[in-house]
């Protein structure tokens, strides 16, 4: 390399550099600029692949977007309220859970604490009715399990198969019923598809299922598929186990929703057909609303907040290693790209913005944007 070309390849390095700072100071002050906001978060947990994810995720944004978040966990709508009431003593601003009852919601209209509920909307009717009541609720994310449900049943169809089990939780979880009414509605549009079996037990039912799925295999000789509304409690692992235990290991295909520890294992063994996941983003976007309505940086002029998102859907060893490179391994949504749709950063975009960006997720969506 010349004297001459050397001499422009540090300029540019200089500049490079200079930028980066430039960059780097320029998003601090921005923080710097906003209202600080204290969020309380209720998750079941942080050592599963999906909790995990949320807490890595909050980790990347608290700081860049003025949030101090306090996460807890808890599984009953008991440990819920008592959880709520420590969060509100604590001082949050707006609690984000994943189980809003009515006497959370009367904890926080008398503490001035708002409330929002994530994973799945309101359906019970007098909830619904008492949220809309307070000052302080806000809304709800989700993502779009009815589609899953039928993405599911697809995937299936184009295999080839034709004889489906379909196994789920007891009726009255709102994103399992959802998925079952998803998978039913899709295999009812085939005519050469058959639902040969149907089982719904408990929300933690592993034994109940694996016992389930010997059952089918001896009644049914030609089933060959399996569509079930969640892989975790150890759902994912019981069925595979159950199937090798009869020996149909690839033989028998499943599909099934949530990314678990050993998917990449169990799509290479050739039972494991399609999975969806890589939903952690959800929680990120209504955090970052929830900060907005709290500085009074956004109005949704009495609208309730309502974001629906998409699972990332899963077929094969080949897609889960371009879903490990662009959503596990990586930030679906980088700080520049969230900011960009917050109106605490950016008072020119929208609610709308916000919920089309999150509502258009996808792979193709996360390759297209970050290949820039």
């Amino acid at each position: 390399m010349s004297k001459k070309m050397k001499k422009l390849m540090a300029v540019l390095l200089c500049f490079a550099m200079l930028f980066s700072v430039t960059t780097v100071a320029q998003a601090k002050e921005d923080t710097a600029d906003v209202k600080q906001v204290s969020i309380g978060f209720i998750g079941w947990g942080y050592t599963d692949t999906l909790g995990a994810a949320y807490k890595e995720y909050f980790d990347y944004i608290a700081e860049e977007f003025g949030m101090n978040v306090t996460l807890v966990a808890g599984t009953t709508q008991e440990e819920h309220i008592s959880l709520a009431e420590d969060l509100i003593e604590a001082g949050v601003d707006g609690i984000l859970a994943y189980q809003v009852t009515s006497p959370m919601m009367k904890l926080c209209d008398e503490a001035g604490v708002y409330l929002m509920q994530f994973g799945s909307p309101i359906t019970d009717e007098d909830i619904q009715a008492n949220l809309d009541g307070s000052d302080y609720w806000l809304g709800t994310s989700s993502v779009d399990d009815y589609k899953s449900g039928q993405n599911m049943v697809e995937a299936l169809y184009e295999d080839g198969c034709r004889n489906m089990v379909v196994l789920g939780v007891a009726a009255g979880n709102p994103c399992h019923d959802l998925r079952w009414n998803g998978i039913m509605d899709k295999a009812a549009e085939y005519d050469d598809m058959t639902v040969i079996g149907e089982y719904r037990g408990g929300t933690a039912a592993a034994q109940e299922y694996s016992d389930q799925v010997q059952n089918f295999v001896a009644m049914y000789p030609e089933m060959d598929s399996i569509a079930m509304t969640g892989a975790s409690s150890g759902n994912l692992d019981a069925v595979l186990s159950a199937l090798d235990t009869v020996g149909m290991t690839g033989t028998v295909k499943l599909a099934t929703l949530d990314v678990q520890e050993g998917t990449d294992t169990y799509l290479e063994e050739g039972s494991l057909l399609f999975i969806g996941g890589g939903q952690h983003p959800e929680v990120i976007f209504l955090a970052i609303l929830m900060a907005d309505i709290i500085r009074g940086s956004l109005d949704m002029g009495g609208e309730e907040v309502s974001l629906v998102g998409q699972f990332i859907n899963i077929v094969g060893t080949d897609g889960y290693e371009e879903f490990k490179k662009y959503i596990m391994d990586d930030f679906p949504y980088y700080i520049e790209e969230l900011k960009a749709v917050s109106t605490s950063f950016n008072p020119d975009t929208s609610y709308q913005e916000l919920y089309d960006l999150w509502n258009s997720y996808s792979l193709d969506d996360v390759e297209t944007r970050h290949a820039k």
